[in-house]
């Protein structure tokens, strides 16, 4: 089943669902989205609280009360800004390299989060805003998790028709050749079968 545009909202603030997609940067360092700062949802200094939902996915608050106790225990990070760019680092334990504080006996030493919610260094992460708990966290899924959800599940993350042309801004012709699969059907859920997908610029017709 496929979904179709909602063009109600055009203009207001979104509250909830997809605010922008970043790729995971060398030093385990992520860009945030731009609308996040736009709509004064998060900004520069904002210390983020980290943990792992039931879904297996990164998921980050600016207070703990807006995560289940069960989910959190991933660590805390501030944002900062890098040239201009507002990025946070993704606490070490959502990477499979991840050893812990040395200097800690390893009966106590924590491990990497467990294997369905790591994230790998140059992955794309789709940021999700739910609002839930009296206030607000965000969701980060990969192709492959926002590739699984119910085709209702997928629409309904794009309540503003600006929030779906901010996602096809965000679709590079990398993330077409790497994660193919989960492209199309997301696309395809949104958009129906007549999507025109990222060219690479570098390739010319014959």
């Amino acid at each position: 089943m496929s979904g179709s545009p909602n063009n109600s909202g055009i203009g207001d603030k979104p509250h909830e669902g997809y605010f922008g997609t970043s790729r995971i940067r060398s030093g385990r360092e992520i860009p945030v989205p731009d609308l996040f700062l736009e709509c004064d949802y998060l900004s520069v200094a904002d210390k983020l609280i980290w943990g792992v939902d039931e879904s297996d996915c990164p998921v980050f608050g600016l207070d703990r009360s807006h995560l289940k106790k069960s989910w959190k225990g991933a660590g805390s990070q501030t944002i900062r800004e890098d040239h201009n760019t507002p990025v946070v680092q993704i606490p070490g334990r959502f990477f499979e390299d991840f050893t812990g504080n040395a200097q800690l006996p390893e009966a106590v030493r924590q491990g990497p989060v467990r294997e369905g919610a790591r994230v790998d260094q140059g992955e794309p992460l789709h940021f999700i805003r739910i609002q839930r708990f009296g206030g607000a966290y965000i969701q980060l899924l990969t192709w492959q998790k926002l590739a699984e959800l119910p085709a209702e599940r997928i629409n309904s993350l794009f309540p503003h028709l600006d929030q779906r042309i901010e996602f096809m801004s965000n679709v590079t012709y990398e993330d077409c050749n790497e994660y193919e699969e989960y492209v199309f059907a997301v696309l395809e859920d949104l958009f129906g079968n007549d999507v025109e997908m990222p060219i690479d610029q570098g390739q010319t017709d014959e």
